[in-house]
Formats: C-alpha cells, sequence, structure tokens
C-alpha cells in the first residue's frame, strides 16, 4: 500500500500528509476545489484512471462546510482514490471537469440540482434532474431540507427538443407512461423510415425521496430499503448498503459469506442479461429469442428459489454475511428423492450460450466472436463451480458446516462500540 500511495503522491503532487489509507483497497486525498481539473488530468494520464463516482455531502453541521467527493478507479494499483474537496457555503461552486471528462457531466449535474453547488466551467449546466416546473431553492439532500416538505410547482419552460426538419423525417413520440412496470421516461425518435436519425430523451419523472428517506431509518432497517429500490437489482443495492455499513462500524464478513454474495451477485446480472437479450430481440420484433429468453430466464428465477428460497434473490443480504446458506441436498450431492439443482445448472449454461450465438453474435459473426461465446461459457461455469465448492463438493469439503456465513455476533459488538446504535 505504501508504493500505491508514493505512485498517487507523486502523480498528483501532493505532500504525504494530504493522502491517506483508511482501509485496503481505498485511498483518500484532499485538495482544494480550483485544483480538481488539474487533479482529474494528472489521474487520468499518470495513472489510467476511470471515474466511478461523483457525490456531494453536506457537511455545515459538524465541518462548516459541503464537501465534493470523486470515486476514481486505479486499475493498476487495484485500489479506488477518493478525492474530496471542501466547499465554502458561502460561495457555493467548484471547478468543473466535465468538459474534459464527460463521464462527471450527469453527476455534477445532479449536485446542482440537489445541493445547489455549481460547477463552474460546465458546458450544460441545466438541471438533469429536475423537471422544469421545479423552483429555484429547494435543495432536497441538504440537511436542512425537511423530508416531509410539500414543494410549491411553478410555471416552467417546456422541455426543448430538437425540431422535425427535412423531407420526410418524422418524430415518434415513446412515453413516458409505457405499458410495462419500468419507470417512465420520454423518447423522441427522429426517423427517416427505418433508419433513425437521433433519439432525444426525458428521465426523473419519479422522486420517491428514498435517499432522504435513509437519513431517518434506524442502521438495521435500511438494507430493507436498499433491496427495494428496485427489484431486479436486490442483491446489487442491498449489498451496497451492506458494505457502507460494514466499512463504518469495522464488520469483516466470514469467508463463506464472501463468496456467497459473488454467486448471488453472479446470479443477478445473468438473469438480467437474459431478460436484456430478450428485450433487444423484442425490439426488432425478433419474437422467437425473445420467447426464449424469457423462457430461460424463468428457468432462472426458479433455479434461483430452490437455491436460495427467493425468485429474485430478494432477502438474502445481510449486514455481516448473508441470510441463507446453500444447501448440499438441494444441489444434488445428496440427492433425497429429488432431483438435484445441478443439472438444471448445466442445461442453463447451454441454453444462454445458444442465446447470445442467436440473438448477439450470429448477426455479426466475425473474428473474435468465439472468444466472447467462449467467456461467457466459462463465467457461468464458474458460478457452478463455485455453488459446488460452497455445498463441499470437488475437493472443498473445508467450506462444509463447520465454516460461518454469518457473523452476527461481532457486527452487532462492532456497532455497540461507534456508538450510533441507530
Amino acid at each position: 500500500m505504501n508504493a500505491t500511495i508514493e505512485a498517487v503522491r507523486e502523480t498528483l503532487g501532493l505532500p504525504a500528509s494530504a493522502i491517506s489509507a483508511p482501509r485496503p483497497g481505498e485511498l483518500r486525498a484532499h485538495v482544494e476545489p480550483g485544483a480538481l481539473p488539474d487533479v482529474a488530468d494528472r489521474l487520468v494520464a499518470g495513472l489510467g484512471a476511470r471515474l466511478a463516482s461523483l457525490f456531494a455531502t453536506d457537511e455545515r453541521v459538524w465541518n462548516a462546510v459541503y464537501a465534493l467527493h470523486q470515486i476514481w478507479l486505479l486499475p493498476r494499483q487495484r485500489t479506488f482514490l477518493r478525492v474530496t474537496s471542501r466547499v465554502d457555503p458561502a460561495h457555493p461552486r467548484f471547478m468543473s471537469i466535465a468538459a474534459k471528462h464527460p463521464s462527471a457531466n450527469w453527476f455534477e449535474r445532479e449536485v446542482v440540482d440537489t445541493f445547489g453547488l455549481v460547477p463552474v466551467g460546465h458546458p450544460n449546466p441545466t438541471p438533469v434532474s429536475l423537471h422544469d416546473d421545479w423552483p429555484a431553492g429547494e435543495w432536497t439532500l441538504r440537511k436542512d431540507f425537511p423530508d416531509d416538505r410539500q414543494v410549491t410547482r411553478v410555471p416552467g419552460s417546456f422541455h426543448p427538443f430538437r425540431p422535425v426538419t427535412g423531407e420526410g423525417v418524422f418524430h415518434v413520440p415513446v412515453g413516458p407512461v409505457h405499458a410495462g412496470i419500468i419507470e417512465p421516461g420520454h423518447f423522441r425518435f427522429g426517423v427517416a423510415g427505418e433508419p433513425v436519425l437521433y433519439l432525444q430523451l426525458r428521465l426523473f419523472y419519479v422522486h420517491k425521496g428514498t435517499e432522504k428517506r435513509f437519513e431517518r431509518l434506524p442502521w438495521r432497517h435500511g438494507i430493507f430499503l436498499a433491496e427495494s429500490i428496485s427489484g431486479d437489482t436486490a442483491v446489487g443495492h442491498a449489498l451496497a448498503f451492506a458494505h457502507a455499513i460494514e466499512r463504518l462500524i469495522g464488520c469483516e464478513p466470514p469467508p463463506r459469506a464472501r463468496y456467497l454474495r459473488v454467486v448471488l451477485l453472479e446470479l443477478e446480472r445473468i438473469y438480467n442479461h437474459v431478460s436484456d437479450i430478450g428485450a433487444i430481440a423484442t425490439d426488432v420484433a425478433f419474437s422467437v429469442p425473445a420467447a426464449h429468453a424469457q423462457l430461460l430466464r424463468e428457468r432462472l428465477v426458479s433455479l434461483q428459489e430452490r437455491l436460495f428460497g427467493s425468485r429474485l434473490l430478494r432477502g438474502t443480504v445481510a449486514i455481516g454475511g448473508v441470510k441463507t446458506d446453500l444447501s448440499a441436498a438441494v444441489w444434488g450431492r445428496e440427492g433425497q428423492g429429488e432431483r438435484g439443482v445441478e443439472p438444471d445448472v448445466r442445461a442453463t449454461e447451454l441454453s444462454i450460450v445458444r442465446l447470445q450465438v442467436g440473438v448477439v453474435i450470429a448477426p455479426r459473426l466475425g473474428v473474435g466472436d468465439s472468444v466472447v461465446i467462449e467467456v461467457e461459457r466459462q463465467r457461468v461455469d464458474r458460478i457452478r463451480h463455485s455453488i459446488s465448492v460452497l455445498v463441499g463438493r470437488r475437493g472443498a469439503r473445508d467450506w462444509g458446516k463447520a465454516v460461518p456465513f454469518w457473523h452476527p455476533r461481532p457486527c452487532e459488538e462492532s456497532a455497540a462500540h461507534t456508538g450510533k446504535e441507530e
């Protein structure tokens, strides 16, 4: 870690005291707001960094400032760097990096919408998450904004869309109300017959106050709200919340729990990607593979129910571990009168490869596509192998019932030591 700190320090030209390593896999650097563009340029050019996130926090109660945080992934060092800059409430602005680093575009605009911190030099500082009838001066994620406030709507100008120009060019509006259960979104296609010339979109029609709700909930209850944010990402959101709490209270989940979490994340990714492939086929009226994708998704979620007791894997992640363990009997090792799950996983693996070949690969079959198929096949095979290991097969019987999958007591003790029980 010392070598990583030194590499970052030399790249940024900062004193050693400005960089710290609060925990493994995470570095922290403090810079002035005016230095943010130069820091971003140095990180990208010198370390090949990629911006993972950008957000603000209201720290006026204990530090009398706002704070802007940039999360950079440093792939060569296999770590994350959090660049923090303090913003004076009397001058709520910071230097934008969006002009040279477009991935910061929406992040910075959302900071304006929710905190009122202005990114100086942003090429398009218009609201991104607020619509035209939102009143000025209402910053929802500031600590002094009550979560039960009724915001009065104001007349606003209609969102400007690109006009229809040219002979035979038409607008095709879609949404914001859709036939399915997806979130609302408005899309305008500019088409000239079959070719799509451009697409304009408008999102953020629904504001449920989720982030504000977290501020009032006891930390033990937050995981239930996290896994309810989006039904198809229950594991991803619950695990993100669990990671945050575990880091705050110094709780380390047992090894078996960490392996089970990886399996859960991969299962969630696979069934969502299968659904996406089917949706791609549906969008172009390719009905046969779309039907196959839905059948395969049903097979996957049914398999997840047999393995973890939940079709969409909700209620599987806990603070300090996971809530359910894998059963060797269900997997097929002991087979008590019922066919195990492992043959279903093998059949699903082959079906995923066939679906990818038919929908994604075959229309553009060329050099490298066989590699794509093989890589995905290997990823599914690794999940099958991981489950086998976790239930005690393939020479890995050390992972049997003697290894815990949840550490409730250490987490409770860690929370008690922090003095922040709720």
